[in-house]
């Protein structure tokens, strides 16, 4: 009788824990698209429905020189600040578009753990030549509706 119990908690947890999370994922259908250009490549980035992402394709186009960090990340310091709600991510996707405080967009080209915050602004969603556009070093990225 315990064991029926427990497996039957068990279910009542999984089913709870994945009707939360499907709330909370937005529907692509709902999301606006940007375009973010690598010298001769385009992306298509799924922006997430927040201010952050909003206020950020209200400043576009814009074209930014973007620096190396880490072998899995580019970043731009902007010369004005994003509305922020930062939060902690166990782990960044390969081509997620965040921002870091207020003023720092950062594209990331590789997945990997973390522990910073960050807010984040999109997905890209076709992510395999990222990787060689982005290249080594610091890259002209310009973003555009």
């Amino acid at each position: 009788m315990k064991r029926i119990i427990s497996v039957l908690l068990v279910f009542s947890f999984l089913f709870t824990l994945c009707s939360c999370i499907n709330k909370d994922v937005p529907t692509i259908e709902n999301n606006e698209r940007i375009t973010l250009v690598i010298g001769e490549r385009e992306f298509t980035v799924l922006l997430e429905e927040n201010e952050t992402a909003e206020v950020f394709k209200k400043s576009l186009p814009v074209s930014l020189l973007m620096t190396e960090l880490n072998g899995n990340e580019k970043y731009h310091y902007l010369d004005y600040a994003l509305p922020n709600n930062e939060q902690s991510f166990v782990k960044i996707n390969k081509g997620d578009v965040m921002l870091y405080g207020d003023r720092c967009i950062v594209v990331f080209y590789k997945s990997f753990v973390t522990a910073y915050r960050y807010t984040k602004i999109g997905q890209i969603e076709n992510t395999d030549l990222l990787e060689e556009a982005i290249g080594e070093g610091n890259v002209l990225i310009e973003f555009k509706n």
